[in-house]
């Protein structure tokens, strides 16, 4: 016999299928400013981990955000300072939820390198310079890294 919980269950599942059809079409056509809310609204109904990735991965690439100019209003400039700075710092929360779960569970993940650069550059940029040198210091092996590393460190140690 169908029990009534899996009666209930049936929509929110036929919802999350489609949610995940939706999202991940958006993110293979590089439509990242679109498929940002998707992802928002899966993970909502899905606790599988890399969908926090795939939405990191979709903030880090929409270009969404206003620059501050110097002729802006301070009050104005400062705003938009913080909203690239919250972006960001949710960003890096995002990454650091994902890739704590692939360390907890030893899993191989052949794009770490890539993820930890991106969290390397989310910290920064959120305003936390000592971690993002942490984590371009736990890939500075990475030859595929290494120049853009040893640049990003000099950089922040400049500041």
């Amino acid at each position: 016999t169908v029990q009534r919980r899996d009666i209930d269950r049936q929509p929110r599942d036929r919802l999350t299928a489609t949610l995940k059809k939706n999202s991940f079409a958006c993110y293979e056509n590089k439509d990242y400013p679109n498929c940002t809310e998707s992802f928002r609204k899966l993970i909502e109904y899905s606790s599988e981990p890399k969908l926090k990735l795939y939405l990191a991965i979709s903030l880090f690439n929409s270009n969404n955000l206003e620059i501050p100019e110097k002729s802006d209003d301070i009050f104005i400039r400062n705003e938009k300072i913080k909203l690239i700075r919250n972006h960001y710092l949710e960003i890096s929360n995002l990454l650091s939820d994902y890739l704590s779960f692939v360390e907890e569970r030893k899993f191989k993940e052949p794009n770490i390198s890539e993820y930890y650069f991106l969290l390397a550059i989310s910290k920064y940029y959120s305003g936390n310079k000592k971690q993002a040198v942490y984590y371009f210091q736990k890939i500075r092996l990475d030859k595929k890294y290494s120049e853009k590393i040893r640049y990003n460190i000099a950089l922040i140690e400049a500041e």
